[in-house]
């Protein structure tokens, strides 16, 4: 092993092939805790703003996985639709 890790977390960076099904729920979620836990859960956030910030972590994370349809500031339309199945 002589200390090197590096190759076993590419491997299990890699290994994990469900990153892609709720990539866009899983930036909306850091998203609402950019807020801080405690404020997030006891006075709720507003919603326009979750959505710049989760556009604004989709642009910064846009190569890190390969999906269909990303968090774009022209397209409200999808962030509502999948906070929408996130809350049913």
């Amino acid at each position: 092993m002589n200390g090197n890790y590096q190759n076993f977390m590419m491997l299990g960076y890699y290994r994990n092939v469900l990153n892609f099904v709720f990539f866009n729920e899983a930036l909306i979620v850091c998203s609402i805790f950019s807020f801080g836990n405690e404020n997030a859960w006891k006075n709720g956030v507003d919603l326009d703003e979750v959505f710049k910030r989760t556009c604004y972590l989709s642009e910064l994370l846009k190569r890190e996985e390969v999906i269909k349809v990303r968090f774009t500031i022209n397209d409200r339309p999808y962030f509502d639709s999948v906070i929408a199945f996130m809350l049913s």
